[in-house]
C-alpha cells in the first residue's frame, strides 16, 4: 500500500472485514442507527485496527421466491425492514457508517466480491445472472457445487456488468478503499479456458485501478485498490 495514511498509519496495516448484511441480520426490529453502527463498527474501534473493510454483498435487483415477500428466512426479512425504516427516515446506513468508521479513527474499504455463488443455494438470485444462463461457467466443482453458477469473465459482458457495479459503488460513497475479493470465489473461467483469458482479467483490474483513481481524483484524496486472492498460488 506504499506510503498512503490509513486510520493514522502509513505501513503495518491491520485490516478488520464486517459484511454489510451482519447488522442487518443480527439486530431486532426496529432498531436505531446508533445500534447499527455499533455493530457495525463499534466492536473495532479503540483497538489496533486501522482499516475497516465493509463488504457490500447484497445484489439490488435480486428475483425469485425468496426475493419477495412473504420471506422465508428471518434473517433476509431483518435486512429488508432495517433498510426499508432507515430509508423512510432518509439515511444512508453505508455513508453513516463510513463518517463512523473515520470518526473512529480508522479508514474505510468498501468490499467487492468478484464472483459471489452464495445465491445458487438460494431461492433468490441478481436479475443479471438468471437472464443469462449462457454466461454461467457450467462446470461441477468437487470443491463446492455452488460454483458451477459461477460467472464466466471470458465474456465482455461479465466484465462490464461487474465493473458497473464498482462505477456506482465509487460514485456512490466516499471511501479510502476499495477491495476486490477473488476468494468468493476464485474460479472466473472455464477450466479449459483459463490461460486463454488471462490477459483479459489483467486488463479488467486495469480498469478497475483507473476506475478507483477517477474517484479519488474527483474525492480529492487517494483511493487504495486492495485484492484479496487465495493463500495457496494454484488455486488463483
Amino acid at each position: 500500500m506504499g506510503k498512503i495514511n490509513l486510520g493514522g498509519r502509513d505501513h503495518h496495516h491491520l485490516i478488520f472485514h464486517v459484511d454489510e448484511g451482519y447488522p442487518f441480520v443480527t439486530l431486532e426490529v426496529p432498531a436505531t442507527m446508533e445500534e447499527f453502527l455499533e455493530r457495525s463498527v463499534g466492536w473495532c474501534a479503540d483497538t489496533h485496527v486501522n482499516v475497516l473493510d465493509y463488504h457490500l454483498n447484497e445484489s439490488k435487483d435480486e428475483v425469485g421466491e425468496g426475493a419477495q415477500p412473504p420471506y422465508t428466512e428471518l434473517s433476509r426479512w431483518r435486512a429488508k425492514k432495517h433498510k426499508e425504516n432507515f430509508e423512510a427516515l432518509g439515511i444512508d446506513s453505508t455513508a453513516e457508517t463510513v463518517k463512523a468508521t473515520r470518526a473512529a479513527g480508522m479508514a474505510f474499504f468498501t468490499g467487492i466480491r468478484v464472483n459471489d455463488v452464495h445465491h445458487c443455494s438460494r431461492n433468490r438470485h441478481p436479475k443479471f445472472w438468471v437472464d443469462h444462463p449462457e454466461f454461467h461457467i457450467g462446470e461441477d466443482c468437487p470443491i463446492d457445487a455452488r460454483w458451477k453458477g459461477a460467472l464466466n469473465f471470458a465474456h465482455a459482458e461479465v466484465r462490464d456488468y461487474r465493473k458497473e457495479i464498482i462505477r456506482e459503488t465509487l460514485d456512490r460513497w466516499d471511501v479510502d478503499g476499495l477491495e476486490l475479493d477473488f476468494n468468493r470465489m476464485p474460479t472466473l473461467f472455464k477450466t479449459a479456458e483459463v490461460d486463454a483469458n488471462r490477459d483479459r482479467m489483467t486488463a479488467w483490474i486495469g480498469e478497475i485501478q483507473d476506475l478507483v483513481r477517477e474517484a479519488g481524483a474527483r474525492r480529492g484524496h487517494p483511493i487504495v485498490l486492495e485484492v484479496r486472492v487465495p493463500s495457496v498460488a494454484e488455486v488463483c
